[in-house]
Protein backbone atom coordinates (compact mmCIF):
# COMPACT_ATOMS: atom_id res chain seq x y z
CA UNK A 1 0.00 0.00 0.00
CA UNK A 2 1.42 3.36 -0.99
CA UNK A 3 0.98 6.52 0.99
CA UNK A 4 -0.11 9.67 -0.72
CA UNK A 5 2.26 12.59 -0.29
CA UNK A 6 0.45 15.77 0.72
CA UNK A 7 1.54 18.85 -1.14
CA UNK A 8 1.82 22.10 0.82
CA UNK A 9 0.64 23.96 -2.29
CA UNK A 10 -2.64 22.09 -2.14
CA UNK A 11 -3.11 23.07 1.49
CA UNK A 12 -2.33 26.69 0.68
CA UNK A 13 -4.88 26.57 -2.13
CA UNK A 14 -7.49 25.47 0.41
CA UNK A 15 -6.48 28.05 3.03
CA UNK A 16 -5.84 31.04 0.74
CA UNK A 17 -7.35 30.26 -2.65
CA UNK A 18 -10.78 29.04 -1.55
CA UNK A 19 -11.82 32.21 0.32
CA UNK A 20 -10.45 34.49 -2.41
CA UNK A 21 -12.26 32.52 -5.09
CA UNK A 22 -15.49 32.45 -3.10
CA UNK A 23 -15.32 36.20 -2.52
CA UNK A 24 -14.76 36.86 -6.23
CA UNK A 25 -17.73 34.68 -7.18
CA UNK A 26 -19.96 36.33 -4.57
CA UNK A 27 -18.95 39.78 -5.84
CA UNK A 28 -19.76 38.70 -9.39
CA UNK A 29 -23.24 37.63 -8.29
CA UNK A 30 -23.82 40.94 -6.50
CA UNK A 31 -22.55 42.92 -9.48
CA UNK A 32 -24.26 41.09 -12.35
CA UNK A 33 -27.66 39.87 -11.16
CA UNK A 34 -30.46 42.00 -12.67
CA UNK A 35 -32.19 42.49 -9.33
CA UNK A 36 -32.36 45.32 -6.79
CA UNK A 37 -29.37 45.56 -4.44
CA UNK A 38 -31.29 44.43 -1.32
CA UNK A 39 -32.01 41.17 -3.15
CA UNK A 40 -28.63 40.75 -4.87
CA UNK A 41 -26.53 41.12 -1.71
CA UNK A 42 -27.99 38.12 0.21
CA UNK A 43 -27.80 35.99 -2.94
CA UNK A 44 -24.15 36.94 -3.42
CA UNK A 45 -23.38 36.30 0.25
CA UNK A 46 -24.96 32.84 0.12
CA UNK A 47 -23.17 32.07 -3.14
CA UNK A 48 -19.89 33.06 -1.50
CA UNK A 49 -20.53 30.87 1.56
CA UNK A 50 -21.47 27.74 -0.35
CA UNK A 51 -18.72 28.22 -2.93
CA UNK A 52 -16.22 28.46 -0.09
CA UNK A 53 -17.54 25.26 1.50
CA UNK A 54 -17.49 23.46 -1.84
CA UNK A 55 -13.93 24.53 -2.60
CA UNK A 56 -12.70 23.57 0.86
CA UNK A 57 -14.12 20.10 0.30
CA UNK A 58 -13.06 19.72 -3.36
CA UNK A 59 -9.58 21.28 -3.55
CA UNK A 60 -7.87 18.66 -1.35
CA UNK A 61 -9.03 16.03 -3.84
CA UNK A 62 -7.01 17.59 -6.68
CA UNK A 63 -4.04 15.52 -7.77
CA UNK A 64 -1.54 18.35 -7.26
CA UNK A 65 -1.23 21.79 -5.75
CA UNK A 66 -0.80 23.30 -9.20
CA UNK A 67 -4.11 21.83 -10.32
CA UNK A 68 -5.86 23.16 -7.20
CA UNK A 69 -4.45 26.65 -7.81
CA UNK A 70 -5.44 26.38 -11.49
CA UNK A 71 -9.06 25.74 -10.51
CA UNK A 72 -8.98 28.75 -8.17
CA UNK A 73 -7.32 30.94 -10.79
CA UNK A 74 -9.76 29.99 -13.52
CA UNK A 75 -12.78 30.71 -11.32
CA UNK A 76 -11.30 34.04 -10.16
CA UNK A 77 -10.54 35.04 -13.76
CA UNK A 78 -14.13 34.40 -14.82
CA UNK A 79 -15.55 36.22 -11.79
CA UNK A 80 -13.27 39.24 -12.22
CA UNK A 81 -14.09 39.45 -15.92
CA UNK A 82 -17.79 39.49 -15.01
CA UNK A 83 -17.31 42.20 -12.38
CA UNK A 84 -15.06 44.48 -14.44
CA UNK A 85 -16.15 43.41 -17.92
CA UNK A 86 -18.26 46.44 -18.68
CA UNK A 87 -21.97 46.88 -19.13
CA UNK A 88 -24.11 44.23 -20.78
Amino acid sequence: MTTRVRSPARGLAVILGAPLTAFAIGAAFVERLPLPLPVRFPIGAHAMLWTWVGLVLALPLCSSGARAWAWCGAAIAVAVSLVFGGET
